[in-house]
């Protein structure tokens, strides 16, 4: 495995995103755009899974190369690696954030 630029050469197996942190004026679906074009880029480059948390709405949002692309609610519990799962509302409650 070696690094190009900032960036390594083989593919994680899962990436999860936390809110988007570019300006999306100029897409014309905003947000979902770059989310969507992000996750095909990460997905094509042999990533597995691909879950982003959006704040704002309070949404999960998954994306893999085997199944269906779906969003939840973020008190969903979602898949993350074989038996490991996530719930972000679990865990903020758990982290005593509201």
């Amino acid at each position: 495995m070696t690094i190009k630029g900032k960036f390594f050469d083989v593919a994680p197996k899962v990436v999860i995103e936390v809110d988007i942190k570019i300006d999306v004026s100029e897409m014309p679906a905003g947000e979902m755009d770059y989310i969507y074009e992000k996750t095909e880029a990460m997905l094509n480059f042999g990533t597995e899974r691909v879950i982003w948390v959006t704040t704002r709405s309070r949404k999960i949002f998954v994306a893999s190369r085997t199944e269906t692309w779906y969003v939840e609610n973020w008190d969903a519990t979602v898949p993350v690696l074989d038996d490991l799962t996530l719930n972000v509302a679990v865990l903020l409650a758990e982290e005593g954030v509201n």
